[in-house]
């Protein structure tokens, strides 16, 4: 490939991809509107985003017919499809609240839809059971869509049109493990385990005596840690089998997917190499321990309820998840100081949840290990390495560096709220 074709800008490519996340999207609308069929509700809100969404969507794939099958998509290309998508995908999130009415003004709708589709969780709603069924439904469908990625569903697509898709599934996740097979296969293995973990999650949460609509939504927000629920009081007030069954399901969405890539293939010596996957585990555990401890010894909580508030909580910050079943300011300081850092580290790479991620971390405290070491011998090479392969001087500049910029951009959007 040549500078030229390197640094060209394809509209049409772009335009083709575009049109088939907004053609997603419609068939999301649709969902909905079986949804408030089910409830009586009103579909106009729907069939107008639908009549948008798919008008959009339609028009830019006739402007793209004739794009050359063969045509590949470069790294300039492959970001600007990524950053382009989810603009497009916020805003037109934005119509069914819209139209219905459900939310008055647009930067506040704006803001519940980039909520949803970024999985962070934080709402605008103060009277969440207000809303009617359909629009609490694609609410929670915003960001289980979000959570696999719009570009995630893309990228099984993009392969049928003898397109190279790799460069977007690297730039949605940036430290991926390469695995072998083609990546329409890999794409479509893991959007099969995200739909199995979610099945099986509203099945479980079905025999604890939630209800259909609740336990389809709680799925949703639990599978893709968005942490959208249905009702006011979260899962504050939903039996301790209920908060057991999420909880698990938070754990398991914070896992990066390749580990259960390698369970379907039954590679379990990969599983139990996987310094991210055990470094998590350990993070979770530690800390969910220390919190119980702290809750029995310093509150006097019972064992049972002090584990499963420590824990619940430890696993939903972790995971940037947002579930609550305790006000946890309520617990002794130090407790909110191990509560406070674990938003900063976030869940495994490949995963749903949120954070600097788990590996990130696991590198830089390499780093640390291997700068103390080189004091002791100063003419020792050593090299840094994650699951026995070497991690390049490039990716380790870039990730000490990703983790910088988030920190400093932290400290300024604090340092912009406080004023």
């Amino acid at each position: 490939m040549n500078i030229k074709t390197k640094n060209i800008i394809q509209f049409k490519l772009i335009a083709r991809v575009l049109s088939l996340v907004l053609l997603i999207l419609s068939f999301s609308f649709l969902l909905c509107m079986w949804i408030a069929y089910l409830y009586s509700e009103d579909l106009k809100p729907f069939i107008y985003s639908l009549i948008i969404t798919l008008s959009l969507g339609v028009s830019l794939f006739l402007f793209s017919k004739d794009l050359d099958k063969n045509t590949d998509i470069n790294r300039r290309n492959a970001y600007l499809i990524v950053t382009i998508s989810w603009i497009l995908v916020s805003l037109f999130d934005t119509l069914p609240y819209f139209f219905s009415k459900t939310i008055p003004m647009f930067v506040d709708e704006l803001f519940e839809s980039v909520s949803g589709f970024t999985t962070t969780g934080a709402s605008i709603l103060t009277d969440i059971e207000s809303l009617p069924k359909s629009i609490l439904f694609w609410r929670s469908l915003t960001h289980w869509i979000g959570g696999i990625g719009i570009i995630m569903l893309v990228i099984i697509i993009l392969p049928s049109l003898k397109m190279g898709g790799y460069h977007l599934f690297t730039s949605e996740s940036s430290f991926q493990e390469k695995i072998k097979p083609k990546i329409k296969q890999v794409s479509s293995r893991l959007l099969f385990i995200y739909v199995t973990l979610t099945i099986i999650e509203t099945i479980l949460l079905l025999f604890g005596n939630m209800n259909l609509f609740e336990s389809v939504c709680h799925s949703f927000a639990t599978i893709s840690t968005g942490g959208f629920s249905p009702k006011n009081s979260s899962i504050t007030l939903y039996s301790p089998y209920i908060q057991y069954v999420i909880m698990i399901f938070m754990l398991l969405a914070g896992t990066n997917y390749i580990i259960y890539y390698y369970l379907i293939k039954r590679d379990f010596f990969k599983i139990l190499k996987n310094e991210e996957f055990k470094f998590y585990l350990k993070i979770v555990f530690l800390l969910g321990f220390i919190i119980t401890l702290i809750l029995i010894f310093k509150m006097h909580k019972p064992i049972e309820l002090a584990f499963r508030e420590a824990f619940f909580q430890v696993i939903s910050i972790i995971t940037c998840t947002g579930f609550s079943t305790a006000d946890y300011l309520t617990w002794p300081k130090y407790a909110w100081i191990i509560i406070f850092f674990l938003m900063f580290i976030g869940g495994s790479t490949g995963s749903t949840s949120g954070g600097i991620k788990i590996k990130r971390h696991l590198i830089f405290f390499k780093n640390l290990k291997i700068l103390f070491s080189k004091i002791l011998h100063p003419h020792a090479y050593i090299a840094l390495k994650i699951n026995n392969k070497i991690i390049s001087d490039e990716l380790n500049k870039s990730i000490l560096t990703f983790i910088f910029i988030y920190l400093i951009t932290f400290l300024i959007g604090s340092f912009i709220m406080i004023i």
